[in-house]
Protein backbone atom coordinates (compact mmCIF):
# COMPACT_ATOMS: atom_id res chain seq x y z
CA UNK A 1 0.00 0.00 0.00
CA UNK A 2 2.80 2.51 1.05
CA UNK A 3 4.58 1.67 -2.49
CA UNK A 4 1.59 2.97 -4.32
CA UNK A 5 -0.24 5.92 -2.20
CA UNK A 6 3.55 7.79 -1.27
CA UNK A 7 1.72 10.79 -0.02
CA UNK A 8 -0.45 8.89 2.80
CA UNK A 9 1.54 8.67 5.95
CA UNK A 10 2.50 4.94 7.44
CA UNK A 11 0.50 5.68 10.28
CA UNK A 12 -2.57 6.80 8.77
CA UNK A 13 -2.49 3.70 6.34
CA UNK A 14 -1.92 1.18 9.67
CA UNK A 15 -5.40 3.42 11.48
CA UNK A 16 -7.26 2.41 8.53
CA UNK A 17 -6.46 -1.29 8.79
CA UNK A 18 -6.51 -1.35 12.54
CA UNK A 19 -2.70 -2.41 12.67
CA UNK A 20 -0.12 -0.96 13.92
CA UNK A 21 3.14 0.26 12.65
CA UNK A 22 4.88 -2.99 14.43
CA UNK A 23 2.69 -5.24 13.07
CA UNK A 24 3.55 -3.80 9.36
CA UNK A 25 7.26 -4.00 9.66
CA UNK A 26 6.47 -7.79 11.30
CA UNK A 27 4.87 -8.54 8.34
CA UNK A 28 7.34 -7.53 5.72
CA UNK A 29 10.07 -9.11 8.10
CA UNK A 30 8.20 -12.54 7.96
CA UNK A 31 7.40 -12.40 4.53
CA UNK A 32 11.00 -12.20 3.41
CA UNK A 33 11.70 -15.05 5.89
CA UNK A 34 8.79 -17.40 4.70
CA UNK A 35 10.07 -17.21 1.31
CA UNK A 36 13.48 -18.06 2.37
CA UNK A 37 12.18 -21.05 3.89
CA UNK A 38 10.13 -22.27 1.14
CA UNK A 39 13.57 -21.48 -1.03
CA UNK A 40 15.14 -24.16 1.21
CA UNK A 41 12.31 -26.61 1.17
CA UNK A 42 12.23 -26.42 -3.14
CA UNK A 43 15.91 -26.82 -2.91
CA UNK A 44 16.32 -29.85 -0.40
CA UNK A 45 13.10 -31.48 -2.18
CA UNK A 46 15.02 -30.91 -6.09
CA UNK A 47 18.04 -33.04 -4.37
CA UNK A 48 15.99 -35.75 -3.29
CA UNK A 49 14.51 -36.21 -6.32
CA UNK A 50 17.18 -36.15 -8.17
CA UNK A 51 18.02 -39.65 -6.65
CA UNK A 52 14.49 -40.66 -6.38
CA UNK A 53 12.46 -39.41 -8.79
CA UNK A 54 8.56 -41.16 -8.56
CA UNK A 55 8.88 -40.81 -5.03
CA UNK A 56 5.55 -38.99 -3.13
CA UNK A 57 4.53 -36.27 -1.43
CA UNK A 58 3.93 -37.71 1.87
CA UNK A 59 7.29 -40.13 2.02
CA UNK A 60 9.15 -37.03 1.11
CA UNK A 61 7.68 -35.07 3.76
CA UNK A 62 8.27 -37.40 6.48
CA UNK A 63 11.77 -37.74 5.41
CA UNK A 64 12.33 -33.66 5.65
CA UNK A 65 11.09 -33.96 8.93
CA UNK A 66 14.94 -33.80 10.30
CA UNK A 67 15.87 -30.87 7.69
CA UNK A 68 12.53 -28.67 9.12
CA UNK A 69 13.15 -28.86 12.59
CA UNK A 70 17.01 -28.39 12.08
CA UNK A 71 16.01 -25.26 10.27
CA UNK A 72 13.34 -24.36 12.86
CA UNK A 73 10.62 -24.35 9.67
CA UNK A 74 7.22 -25.37 11.33
CA UNK A 75 5.22 -26.49 7.63
CA UNK A 76 2.47 -28.81 8.04
CA UNK A 77 1.72 -31.87 5.43
CA UNK A 78 -1.02 -28.95 3.44
CA UNK A 79 1.31 -26.49 3.37
CA UNK A 80 4.34 -29.11 1.91
CA UNK A 81 1.64 -29.93 -0.97
CA UNK A 82 0.19 -26.47 -2.02
CA UNK A 83 4.26 -26.04 -1.99
CA UNK A 84 4.93 -29.07 -4.39
CA UNK A 85 2.00 -28.09 -6.32
CA UNK A 86 3.07 -24.65 -6.93
CA UNK A 87 6.42 -25.61 -8.11
CA UNK A 88 5.01 -28.69 -10.50
CA UNK A 89 6.99 -31.23 -7.60
CA UNK A 90 3.98 -33.90 -6.97
CA UNK A 91 4.50 -37.29 -8.99
CA UNK A 92 1.76 -37.22 -11.90
CA UNK A 93 -0.66 -40.29 -11.64
CA UNK A 94 -0.20 -42.36 -14.85
CA UNK A 95 -3.75 -43.68 -15.99
CA UNK A 96 -4.24 -47.09 -15.96
CA UNK A 97 -6.96 -48.40 -17.81
CA UNK A 98 -7.42 -50.95 -20.55
CA UNK A 99 -9.10 -50.28 -23.85
CA UNK A 100 -12.00 -52.91 -23.90
CA UNK A 101 -14.40 -51.66 -26.43
CA UNK A 102 -13.94 -51.02 -30.19
CA UNK A 103 -17.13 -50.37 -31.81
CA UNK A 104 -15.93 -49.88 -34.84
CA UNK A 105 -14.71 -53.30 -35.98
CA UNK A 106 -15.74 -55.38 -39.53
CA UNK A 107 -17.31 -58.23 -37.64
CA UNK A 108 -20.96 -58.68 -37.70
CA UNK A 109 -23.16 -56.75 -35.45
CA UNK A 110 -26.01 -58.11 -33.50
CA UNK A 111 -29.14 -56.17 -33.09
CA UNK A 112 -30.89 -55.71 -29.48
CA UNK A 113 -33.22 -57.74 -29.54
CA UNK A 114 -34.31 -56.70 -26.00
CA UNK A 115 -35.11 -53.20 -26.72
CA UNK A 116 -35.28 -52.30 -23.51
CA UNK A 117 -38.52 -53.59 -22.55
CA UNK A 118 -39.44 -55.07 -19.05
CA UNK A 119 -39.56 -58.92 -18.54
CA UNK A 120 -42.84 -60.18 -17.51
CA UNK A 121 -42.01 -63.38 -15.89
CA UNK A 122 -38.54 -64.59 -14.92
CA UNK A 123 -36.23 -66.45 -17.25
CA UNK A 124 -37.44 -64.39 -19.91
CA UNK A 125 -35.03 -61.98 -21.24
CA UNK A 126 -31.01 -62.98 -20.85
CA UNK A 127 -28.22 -61.15 -21.52
CA UNK A 128 -24.34 -61.74 -21.08
CA UNK A 129 -21.37 -59.73 -21.17
CA UNK A 130 -17.52 -59.76 -21.91
CA UNK A 131 -15.18 -59.57 -19.32
CA UNK A 132 -11.62 -58.80 -20.34
CA UNK A 133 -8.40 -60.32 -18.15
CA UNK A 134 -5.13 -58.53 -18.67
CA UNK A 135 -2.37 -61.33 -18.68
CA UNK A 136 1.25 -61.25 -19.19
CA UNK A 137 1.28 -62.86 -22.74
CA UNK A 138 -1.86 -61.32 -24.60
CA UNK A 139 -5.40 -59.28 -23.85
CA UNK A 140 -7.80 -62.95 -23.26
CA UNK A 141 -11.30 -62.78 -23.63
CA UNK A 142 -13.94 -64.55 -21.91
CA UNK A 143 -17.46 -65.21 -23.13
Amino acid sequence: MKEIYHEISLTTICALFGRSRQGWYQLAENKGQKQLQRTLVIEQVRQIKSELPHIGGLKMHSMLQKFLSAHQISMGRDAFFCLLKENNLLVKPRRLYARTTNSFHHFKKWPDLVQRRKAIMAEEIWVSDITYLKTKKVLSILV
